[in-house]
């Protein structure tokens, strides 16, 4: 197996399109998802999976059921 860093900066930049989402790579059973977003992002759950939400520049408030979450640039909420 091959252990390489990744550049996320380096990454965000290939995407042109905001709400596009990238070809998710897997990591054991898991997917990498990634998305640009700006303005609203509609909310959907996904009940047997857990999620992270990673935030590089920016805000980025989530709205749940029970709460609202207030992420900034280089924060992350993870969703389990």
């Amino acid at each position: 197996m091959d252990y390489r860093p990744v550049d996320l900066a380096e990454k965000l930049l290939l995407f042109s399109a905001m709400g596009a989402e990238g070809s998710p790579p897997r990591m054991n059973d898991y997917e990498i998802k990634v998305v640009k977003l700006d303005g609203e992002f509609v909310w959907y759950t996904h009940e047997d999976t857990d999620e992270l939400f990673l935030v590089t520049s920016g805000e980025l408030t989530i709205q749940m059921r029970e709460r609202e979450r207030d992420l900034g640039a280089r924060t992350a909420l993870r969703r389990a």
